[in-house]
């Protein structure tokens, strides 16, 4: 607020500072998850980045890019991998050609945004790509980390994470573990110096490695890996509850897959029905937010309950994933067709086996599909 009155007075002087504090509050929206302020915040950032190095390259350059990359992260984190990977390939240029001249300044903004080009072929589904990307940023941070270990070593942690998820998309699974394995190894010693800064990051480490163990049939090895994620999640979540409750609800939906694996059926129970009772409150908060999340949390609960022979307590969460789904398959079709197919399957299967006849009301609105599931 400052900088834009100081800006309207001084523009010459004050608005690399504005742009530069948009940019910073675009990351604090980011953190908090409030992604569409980080993304309102980000991109004015490159607005005014974009004017000021078209008249001083040499000067703006650098920040332009860095308003890129942060805008990159959070089309990520929004699913817009198409917009992502046209601002990660602007940002790629540009630290390139700052990296030929200065690589000592400008290295490890090289990586970052391999990185981000990784992580935007992931999403669409450009898998070896996305591999090569993480290659390179992998190459780039070990030469990096051995001159500087104190400074680079997360970024390395980092790195690795994302080549893992890399590998594990293209079914190289033992690659994918190894990857992880050291991702952890290297959290777990920064979290010891620095818990308030590396364990979400410990704990994110500990969900992928369950997931890689999992994938090779290593069920009590993905088990302990999960409660070691379930064990860093809480005590973040107590701490700061409006930050780690979505990330301690994800970390009990892997932790109930591990319990379900081992035919371990009562603990994935009591999982299911912790993470739901997590996303319902914050569905409340924000309902566009999370109300898919607790949708799908509901639909699996609903597998549990059949599971467990509680058919009626299954009939009713489905029901009320379906009644949650049906507004967001009216406006988002495409988006939401898959989501909704598998809850009416779910929902059919279930009725067949109470023997009882399907709701005319709730089923309104998804004719789409049931013609296609040749249910009338």
């Amino acid at each position: 607020q400052i900088y834009r009155k100081l800006a309207e007075v001084q523009p010459n002087v004050y608005l690399p500072r504005l742009a530069g504090s948009l940019n910073n509050l675009g990351i604090r929206y980011g953190g908090l998850e409030r992604l569409e302020d980080a993304f309102k915040a980000s991109e004015e950032a490159i607005q005014i980045h974009r004017k000021l190095a078209h008249i001083q390259p040499n000067v703006y350059l650098p920040d332009l890019a860095g308003s890129l990359n942060t805008l990159s992260a959070f089309y990520i984190d929004l699913g817009r991998f198409e917009d992502a990977l046209k601002v990660s390939e602007e940002t790629h240029q540009i630290y390139r050609k700052l990296a030929e001249v200065q690589p000592n300044a400008y290295l490890s903004y090289l990586a970052d945004s391999y990185i981000n080009l990784e992580r935007s072929y992931g999403g669409l589904k450009r898998f070896e790509d996305a591999l090569k990307a993480g290659k390179e940023a992998t190459q780039i941070y070990r030469k990096l980390t051995e001159k500087q270990s104190s400074v680079y070593l997360s970024h390395l942690a980092n790195t690795l994470t994302s080549l893992g998820v890399s590998f594990n998309h293209l079914g190289r699974f033992e690659d994918a573990l190894k990857a992880s394995e050291e991702a952890t190894q290297i959290y777990r010693k920064l979290a010891d110096v620095q818990p308030n800064v590396y364990l979400p990051d410990l704990a994110m480490a500990f969900n992928n490695l369950g997931a890689f163990y999992g994938n090779l049939g290593r069920f009590e090895n993905a088990l302990k890996a999960h409660e070691e994620a379930i064990q860093i999640s809480r005590e973040l979540a107590e701490k700061q509850p409006s930050v780690y409750l979505p990330h301690l609800a994800k970390t009990l939906t892997n932790l109930g897959v591990s319990y379900s694996r081992l035919g371990k059926f009562e603990d994935v129970l009591k999982a299911s029905e912790e993470a739901t009772q997590i996303y319902r409150k914050l569905a409340d908060v924000q309902h566009n937010a999370y109300l898919p999340n607790l949708a799908i949390l509901l639909n699996s609960l609903g597998a549990v309950y059949g599971g467990l022979g509680r058919l009626k307590d299954a009939l009713k969460v489905v029901v009320e994933s379906l009644d949650i789904t049906k507004p967001f398959f009216k406006n988002y079709p495409t988006a939401f067709a898959n989501d909704a197919t598998k809850r009416l399957q779910n929902y059919f299967s279930i009725l067949q086996e109470l023997e009882q006849q399907p709701d005319p009301e709730l089923l309104r609105g998804f004719e789409p599909i049931l013609e296609t599931l040749e249910i009338t």
